[in-house]
């Protein structure tokens, strides 16, 4: 009788073990996903060029990041359409708060007078293939992204 006892408590406490185990497990697999967006207003006084977007940037845990972009671009008065996904890799930097993004693909969902690459490329990234953007808790949700010291956009993010 007694070691039935024994042996249920044994039971319970190992199937308590391994639901607490996936509890955390799911929970630290979720950290690993951030989204945020934000609308943006850029604009490139040398070219005469300027983008007004909602973007939504992904990170996910397999270190790929999706920045999809909705808006307008003008240049010299003319309104391009703007529906693109920009696909990075990134990995985070040993020293600071740093993530290095490399851009590895762009596509182009636009259906009429979509903006050429060139023109994107210029206007949002200053026609870089990669660089560096820290990632900075506001609380309440916001986040400030900046390039190097300068900051970039504020964003919004809720847990997905």
């Amino acid at each position: 009788m007694k070691n039935k006892k024994w042996l249920y408590s044994l039971g319970a406490a190992i199937l308590l073990a391994l639901l607490i185990l996936a509890y955390f497990t799911v929970m630290r697999a979720q950290d690993r996903f951030f989204k945020c967006d934000t609308e943006i207003h850029f604009e490139n006084s040398k070219s005469n060029s300027l983008i007004d977007a909602n973007t939504s940037l992904l990170l996910t845990s397999n270190s790929m990041a999706i920045l999809d972009v909705n808006g307008v671009i003008t240049k010299d008065g003319v309104d391009f359409n703007v529906n693109r996904k920009v696909y990075f890799i990134y990995n985070r930097e040993s020293h600071g708060d740093y993530y290095y993004f490399k851009r590895v693909k762009e596509e182009d969902y636009a259906t009429t007078n979509s903006a050429s690459s060139e023109l994107f490329n210029d206007i949002m990234f200053g026609n870089k293939k990669d660089f560096y953007m820290s990632i900075t808790s506001l609380g309440n949700g916001g986040y400030e992204l900046s390039e190097m010291i300068f900051p970039v956009v504020v964003c919004y993010s809720k847990r997905i």
